[in-house]
């Protein structure tokens, strides 16, 4: 049996715009050109029947997920509405999550490069003292909803709306590559954890 999955990234949001890193805080929307791109995919993907479609609850990709809905539904009215699934939310970066990718640098270089250069080790030690690996958490997320969502759906296709981090961990982790080889090239000059 056969799951087909469909990964799409929410449209530009207007943290996107400003360059600052989102993670897994909420307070950034989809821009005008967001929701253009998200009718967009809807065009793109217009006809193709889904199952079931799931979206991360953050707002970003959650309108994005509906504004595709909203384009699918004209060619299929029977298309189901998204369903929020907290595993899909985009990587954890509790310390960054705000700031600009420059800032965030700025407050610890050695932890940002880890970011790249070693993304299975790189942790951030919380206010509490205690240490936390995003990446890690990311590939267990991952793993996470592929081992819940999979059984349900055999011989069928489904639609994720997320994130980009967590949208590369999915694939990562569909072909057994683990959190070693996330972000292990050149560090990009495009907002990674949006």
């Amino acid at each position: 049996m056969t799951t087909r999955v469909i990964l799409v990234r929410h449209g530009q949001s207007t943290y996107n715009l400003k360059k600052l890193i989102q993670g897994q805080i909420d307070l950034a929307t989809l821009t005008d050109l967001g929701i253009e791109q998200a009718q967009k995919v809807g065009a793109t993907l217009k006809g193709i029947p889904f199952d079931q479609i799931y979206c991360s609850p953050l707002k970003r990709a959650h309108q994005t997920a509906n504004e595709i809905v909203s384009v699918l539904q004209t060619a299929l009215p029977e298309t189901p509405t998204p369903e929020t699934v907290d595993t899909i939310k985009e990587i954890d970066l509790p310390l960054w999550e705000g700031l600009s990718f420059t800032e965030a640098e700025e407050r610890d270089p050695k932890t940002f490069r880890a970011w790249f250069d070693d993304p299975a080790n790189f942790s951030m030690v919380l206010a509490d003292g205690s240490e936390f690996f995003p990446i890690r958490s990311l590939y267990e997320r991952a793993a996470q909803f592929w081992t819940a969502m999979l059984p349900k759906h055999p011989d069928q296709t489904v639609l994720v709306v997320a994130h980009s981090a967590i949208n590369r961990a999915l694939i990562a982790t569909a072909l057994k590559l683990g959190p070693e080889r996330h972000e292990t090239c050149t560090r990009p000059t495009v907002p990674l954890a949006s």
